[in-house]
């Protein structure tokens, strides 16, 4: 049913661009025409329950509206998020007063300027970089400027899935995919590190987030950010890659012949094998006397493992445990051997190495530690890094302190003999003297400031001495960090 004219006479003294009136019930019993530019007029004249049109999402703030006019409030108004027939979500500002039996409801269409408000939003939960958006249900999609620069694109490029798939390089288009398909699946975020390779050919890593909006079960939107992390994943690459290094060397050192002869059940080991596990030179044992030297805790596994790989016929055999050295300390152990087999395809010998991985196994636990730090710092973003020798003097620096010390003090510390207490303000650094001779003692200091800069505003950070150790294991530097908490 439409508005009467002593509708529009009550409802045009607000001069507002969208009007309606519902029932004490909250069903819509009379509408502006211009409803039906986001809403079928069928639908709008059924005298539906107004919450209907609503984004799921918002029906509670909207419940709370208009529960709130029984309370003997007169007007009351937010923001809520539609639906429209088209799927497409339309913000509008809700004015709602009761007169008599009936509700008066007139609405501003607010859809571009909170777009823009929860695209801000978004990006303030998920990350800095460029934005983008997807409705699923009719196939529209935005991306901000950033996210064309990332991948090199002009910004009138129409953008499709199979256009985004296909600037990821193998194997992390199939890990993009599938974490799309989880989206989906699931109605979760998702967080997802891949490799690309961009519209000029240039090799990137972006770090892409996502997350759905769900309306009555249904996504209607994905909003995520895209962001550049290339350079700080290929330093974590670099550590990975120098820790395969030395683990390599490590196998070459650490490993010990074995020779297994299944009929005779008996195991012959090299020298070094007897002098790791305190036994006789040249003395064999039987598999169930060598089980007795792995921990027992990886006891049945190792079995396990032993068992189905010698049924399995000939080709390389490989296990892994704990064990029992002679000095009582636990290695860790890998084994790398060969199955030999018969004319009947029976195992019958295994030939191969027992490789002491321990420092391994602690130089990945290490690498762990180092790699959370340092995503840590990718993800909380540190300000400065001043790398300081024993006195104080500047080592080296990020560029961010550099360009600030060039332009406030007008002296390059990468070409200068510097000491940081003369180029950053002491209240930033706190008690320099108490803090480096912390450090240099192998303790690492942290504490929390606030400063007001030139500008007036407050500046909160964190201030980290952290000792650095040489391949001696001796200390003979000090990273000093300020982190932007503001």
């Amino acid at each position: 049913m439409r508005l009467s004219a002593q509708d529009w006479t009550n409802i045009k003294q607000l001069s507002m661009e969208f009007a309606a009136v519902l029932s004490c019930q909250a069903t819509l019993l009379r509408f502006s025409d211009n409803w039906t530019e986001f809403f079928e007029a069928s639908k709008l004249e059924s005298q539906a329950h107004f919450s209907t049109f609503i984004l799921e999402e918002d029906r509670p703030l909207f419940q709370h509206l208009f529960s709130s006019l029984e309370k003997h409030q007169s007007v009351s108004q937010n923001t809520i998020k539609f639906v429209s027939s088209k799927s497409e979500i339309v913000s509008m500002h809700l004015k709602l007063s009761k007169v008599g039996d009936e509700v008066y409801l007139q609405a501003i269409n607010m859809t571009e300027l909170n777009n823009e408000r929860l695209s801000l939003q978004k990006i303030a939960k998920l990350s800095s970089a460029g934005s983008w958006f997807h409705t699923p249900l009719n196939g529209r999609s935005f991306w901000s400027f950033e996210c064309y620069a990332i991948f090199d694109l002009r910004p009138e490029t129409r953008i499709t899935g199979d256009m985004f798939y296909s600037f990821f390089l193998p194997p992390y288009e199939k890990t993009i995919k599938e974490c799309v398909r989880k989206l989906y699946t699931n109605q979760e975020k998702y967080t997802h590190y891949g490799k690309i390779k961009t519209k000029k050919g240039e090799v990137k890593w972006i770090r892409t987030i996502a997350e759905p909006t769900v309306h009555e079960g249904e996504i209607i939107k994905v909003s995520g950010v895209s962001t550049d992390v290339t350079e700080s994943q290929e330093f974590i690459e670099t550590l990975k890659e120098n820790e395969r290094t030395k683990t390599l060397a490590l196998q070459a050192i650490r490993s010990t012949l074995f020779f297994y002869c299944v009929k005779t059940d008996r195991i012959t080991a090299g020298v070094e094998f007897a002098k790791q596990f305190g036994l006789d030179e040249g003395k064999s044992l039987t598999y169930n006397a060598f089980l007795q030297l792995v921990h027992p805790d990886d006891r049945a596994k190792s079995k396990e493992r032993f068992m189905a790989q010698m049924d399995a016929g000939e080709g390389h055999y490989y296990n892994e445990y704990r064990m029992q050295m002679k000095n009582e300390e636990v290695a860790f152990c890998e084994v790398f051997a060969w199955k030999e087999i018969d004319e009947h395809g029976k195992v019958v010998r295994l030939i191969g190495n027992l490789i002491n991985v321990n420092q391994r196994v602690e130089a990945e636990q290490r690498l762990n530690a180092k790699i959370n730090q340092l995503e840590a710092v990718i993800n909380n973003g540190f300000s400065y890094m001043l790398l300081l020798d024993k006195e104080g003097y500047i080592l080296n620096l990020d560029e961010a302190s550099r360009t600030l010390i060039k332009e406030e003090f007008s002296v390059d510390p990468k070409l200068n003999k510097v000491k940081l207490p003369d180029v950053i303000p002491h209240n930033l650094l706190g008690p320099f003297d108490t803090n480096i001779a912390q450090a240099l003692k192998g303790e690492v200091v942290s504490d929390f400031v606030e400063r007001t800069v030139k500008s007036g505003q407050t500046l909160s950070a964190q201030r980290i001495y952290k000792p650095i150790l040489n391949e001696q294991s001796e200390i003979d530097s000090v990273l000093v960090i300020l982190v932007d908490l503001t």
